[in-house]
């Protein structure tokens, strides 16, 4: 959870209107998929570290942070 709160907190002023998210899916004790939603339009963060997470082949039983401030 410290992570995604760290990726929420690298965009911060930099989303516009939306909140500042980080998101992190966690395999095993193992950081398999990240994100950070950077402005209007562009992926959330939550669908940017699914999207990485499932580029690494990973399973559906990980472990999800999300964190918005």
């Amino acid at each position: 959870m410290d992570y995604a709160i760290q990726l929420a907190n690298m965009v911060q002023g930099q989303t516009g209107v939306n909140p500042p998210v980080g998101a992190v899916v966690v395999k095993e004790g193992r950081i398999v998929g990240i994100g950070a939603h950077l402005r209007k339009g562009d992926k959330h963060a939550e669908v940017q570290a699914l999207d990485m997470a499932q580029q690494n082949a990973e399973g559906a039983d990980d472990l999800y942070y999300v964190r918005a401030m």
